[in-house]
């Protein structure tokens, strides 16, 4: 536990608090780059001089974090987001597999969440036949 000086005597800090605030702080920070990453290419398209993708680590903690607070409108966002281009895919060999990695379904039937669960399952991107191929995009595991 932190403690502070306040009126000369020692107080204990909430901590949890603290956190909380520092994650969303961080939260807000990510989602602003990676608007404005969004932003820009929506703009200039191929002429974008930045050719350096948004590094799915960041991604990956931005929708779980969204998730994990039940926002389906910013979870959807990052998805549309994730298939116009701007993401990497990680350490993983194509996006699919990096998406099928974050067990989104999954993530969202532990939290006993319908409406993220609606979502993902109902979710298709804008441009699928762009981002991903032929293939139709699903976010768990059919063979499981």
């Amino acid at each position: 536990m932190c403690w502070s000086f306040q009126e000369e005597t020692l107080m204990p800090v909430d901590t949890s608090n603290l956190e909380a605030k520092n994650q969303a702080l961080d939260f807000i920070h990510e989602m602003g780059w990676i608007l404005c990453r969004n932003g820009v290419r929506a703009r200039l398209g191929d002429l974008d001089p930045n050719t350096d993708l948004f590094s799915f680590r960041r991604f990956e903690w931005l929708i779980k974090f969204s998730m994990d607070h039940d926002w389906c409108s910013v979870v959807k966002k990052l998805l549309d987001i994730l298939f116009n281009g701007i993401v990497g895919a990680g350490d993983q060999p194509c996006l699919h597999a990096a998406v099928l990695k974050l067990g989104l379904v999954h993530r969202a039937v532990r939290r006993n969440s319908r409406p993220l669960v609606d979502l993902l399952l109902r979710y298709a991107p804008l441009s699928a036949s762009e981002a991903v191929g032929e293939e139709m995009v699903y976010f768990y595991n059919e063979s499981s």
